[in-house]
């Protein structure tokens, strides 16, 4: 499944293949483990939507 990975309500993208792996990596070094650490702070920063239900909001 594809994420869109959103950070105080502003899209991040990585479209170009360079940068897939290098959000990827960000993403599970820094955003997944600080997120899990601080819940009430990360609550309404981050949010995973499937690329599917990005696409039915838009």
């Amino acid at each position: 499944m594809e994420l869109k990975l959103t950070w105080n309500g502003r899209e991040i993208t990585g479209d170009e293949p360079e940068y897939q792996e290098h959000f990827r990596k960000i993403i599970i070094r820094d955003v997944i483990p600080y997120a899990l650490a601080h819940p009430e702070r990360t609550a309404n920063a981050i949010r995973f939507v499937p690329i599917e239900e990005s696409y039915e909001k838009s």
